[in-house]
């Protein structure tokens, strides 16, 4: 500092004056000079080396005191003194600011693309709003708006793993080495911002290129803690880029300049994100009710957890939220287009669910959750090539393979449809198991059968209910037997009629139904036959009339079911008929006494001869006689009574003055 002071006259010898610099840099900081006597004009130069971290200005007062004892306060004079510094000091502050946090680190979720343009929101030093320290607080008298120049790189080196795949620059970018410290510099080169002044706020200022990197879940995309550096770099007035102060360093280092700049750096890092949130897919008929299309997801974060529901894999079409209700309803819930329960086959439709984490905003990717939703069955119809249901047939018979005139449809995917033949005892929907045999089929060939029995077929797809064919019945008959009848028995021609035939053991078999169709036959011929019908004669017993004059056969005939194959009767006629036993019913003539003679008279006491046999007698069974002789005192038919003595033979004796027959 360089002061000259001029006195009107030379300073007497006394008293003392001296020269006081107070420099404005603290209360002890100050210089004293005593001016020598005799001369009216002094030049006082003294040097005083400001701190290095000095402030942007100082005021140094100069003033002259007598004997010390105190200031001349005319004499009193000031001197601003201005001691900029680099960018780093005063207000001085470079910095790149990520434009969603507000600061120099640029936080990412994981999963989500990098895409950030970082501003240059640098503070210069020693500029307009910088408070002075004299007077307090008032803005600096001399601002530094000298020249700046900036610079970016990108890539600098850090410690932690670097976020792959990243680009810098509109387009497609150029693609950073895998490893940090390339130090790729901003292709753009130094920006040097002049001519002055460089303001506050300067527009000049110079922001990052965008930065950009794929985001996922899988390996090779950024992980949590990868982090991408980049580094602003700044010269001013007091470290000059290039000491010539132009865009040409003297050194000729194009990168790092003549003078160190200030540095700082920027950093993108990927934070945690909550893995996808659990779910749950739907697969349901169309007839389940509205609430069990409710879809729930469970997500695991730190801090309060939201959902946002979505209609499309890029996640553009919002349903619900985001939100803490961590459930949705496709079917009654968002806006439209909602899913309609009602579908033509089987049908799949997608959601997708994102969980945020209150701690640091970090969204999952998303979970998509399917609902199927399957159309409703329909059972088809069977037949059987013998004619509508219920159809009668013999026992053990192999009916033919039943026929299906509708196959029915399935409301599962692809309309797959499994069939299975169910059987049953009983029918009417009740009493069903699988159905012997190759059973899965469309058609069905049943086994012979022995009992009765109801088929039907069921069709099972997808979610909806399964749904059975019509119900078809077999009945079962059997071959017919046809009973006993009793008994057999002898009759006299006169009156000639029979007793009543009776039903001593009814028939089997026959009709499931237990009917059976009687008709009695006769034969006067043998127990072989031929035998004739029997007009009316349809009931299981039978009385015959009066006037049965020979020796007659009868049977009963049974007519039931519909086997036709032989049975116990074999080759003699179809089994649905069957013959009781045969009963005889013999037939005696009336009897003829035939004729005897030997008529002679006798005298009292005298022997007669024997009598004899003229004409033998007839009727009866023809073969077997029973002989009885009477006599009578009288004669013409009365007065008769056994004779005495031998009276059973053949021929026979007689006493005298009887008649004998």
């Amino acid at each position: 500092m360089e002061y000259r002071i001029t006195f009107a006259t030379p300073l007497p010898a006394g008293p003392n004056y001296v020269l006081s610099f107070f420099w404005g840099d603290g209360p002890a900081s100050f210089t004293q000079v005593t001016l020598t006597p005799g001369s009216a004009t002094y030049t006082i130069t003294r040097p005083h080396n400001y701190p290095a971290n000095s402030d942007c200005e100082y005021q140094v007062q100069m003033f002259i005191a007598v004997n010390s004892a105190g200031a001349c306060g005319v004499t009193r004079q000031t001197q601003l003194v201005t001691t900029w510094r680099t960018d780093a000091f005063n207000g001085g502050n470079v910095q790149l600011i990520s434009p969603v946090t507000g600061n120099a680190t640029h936080l990412v979720c994981r999963g989500d693309d990098v895409n950030v343009i970082f501003d240059d929101q640098s503070v210069f030093n020693c500029n307009a709003a910088y408070p002075a320290n004299y007077p307090p607080n008032a803005p600096i008298n001399n601002p530094n708006l000298q020249v700046r120049w900036q610079q970016i790189v990108y890539n600098t080196p850090n410690a932690a793993p670097r976020i792959p795949n990243v680009r810098v620059g509109t387009g497609p970018g150029v693609l950073m080495p895998p490893a940090a410290g390339s130090n790729y510099q901003d292709p753009r080169g130094v920006s040097f911002y002049n001519p002055p002044p460089v303001i506050l706020n300067d527009p000049r200022r110079r922001d990052a290129l965008v930065i950009t990197a794929p985001g996922g879940f899988t390996a090779g995309f950024p992980q949590v803690g990868d982090e991408f550096e980049i580094t602003v770099r700044y010269w001013n007035f007091c470290n000059p880029y290039a000491n010539d102060f132009d865009l040409t360093p003297v050194n000729g280092d194009l990168i790092n300049g003549d003078n160190p700049p200030v540095e700082r750096t920027a950093l993108i890092r990927i934070i945690d994100a909550p893995n996808p949130p659990a779910t749950t897919n739907l697969t349901l008929c169309e007839t389940a009710s509205d609430a069990s299309f409710n879809l729930t997801a469970t997500g695991v974060g730190a801090g309060a957890l939201t959902y946002t529901w979505y209609r499309d894999a890029a996640l553009t079409q919002v349903l619900q939220g985001p939100n803490a209700d961590n459930t949705f309803n496709p079917v009654t819930e968002g806006p439209a287009p909602r899913i309609t329960k009602a579908v033509t086959g089987s049908q799949t439709f997608t959601r997708y669910v994102t969980v945020t984490q209150g701690s640091n905003n970090c969204t999952s990717d998303a979970s998509a959750i399917t609902i199927r939703i399957d159309d409703t069955n329909t059972p088809g119809s069977i037949a059987h090539p013998l004619g509508g249901t219920p159809r009668t047939i013999c026992s053990g018979t192999d009916p033919a393979p039943f026929t299906s005139p509708g196959n029915g449809t399935g409301g599962g995917p692809g309309g797959t449809i499994t069939y299975q033949w169910q059987q049953s005892p009983t029918g009417g929907g009740a009493g069903f198991v699988a159905a012997s045999g190759v059973n899965n089929a469309a058609t069905y060939d049943p086994p012979a059968l022995t009992a009765r029995t109801f088929y039907r077929r069921r069709i099972q797809s997808g979610q909806c209910a399964d749904v059975f064919s019509n119900e078809f019945e077999f009945l079962i008959d059997t071959p017919v037997l046809g009973g006993t009848i009793g008994s057999n028995q002898t009759i006299c021609e006169t009156p000639g009629d029979p007793a009543n035939l009776t039903n001593v053991a009814s028939p089997t078999g026959g009709s499931n139904s237990g009917t059976y169709n009687f008709q009695w036959e006769e034969s006067t011929t043998s127990a072989a036959g031929p035998f004739n019908t029997i007009g009316g004669a349809t009931s299981n017993t039978y009385n015959p009339p009066a006037g049965v004059a020979t020796t007659t056969f009868y049977r009963r005939r049974v007519n039931s079911g519909v086997c036709s194959a032989d049975g116990p009767d074999a080759n003699t006629d179809p089994d649905n008929i069957a013959y009781s036993n045969v009963i005889t019913v013999t037939v005696d003539q009336d009897v003829v006494a035939g004729s005897i003679g030997n008529p002679q008279t006798i005298c009292s006491g005298q022997d007669p001869g024997i009598l004899t046999e003229v004409t033998a007698p007839s009727g009866g069974n023809g073969s077997t006689y029973a002989f009885l002789w009477q006599e009578s005192a009288t004669g013409g038919g009365a007065g008769f009574a056994a004779a005495s003595g031998a009276n059973t033979g053949r021929n026979g004796g007689i006493r005298s003055g009887e008649e004998q027959r």
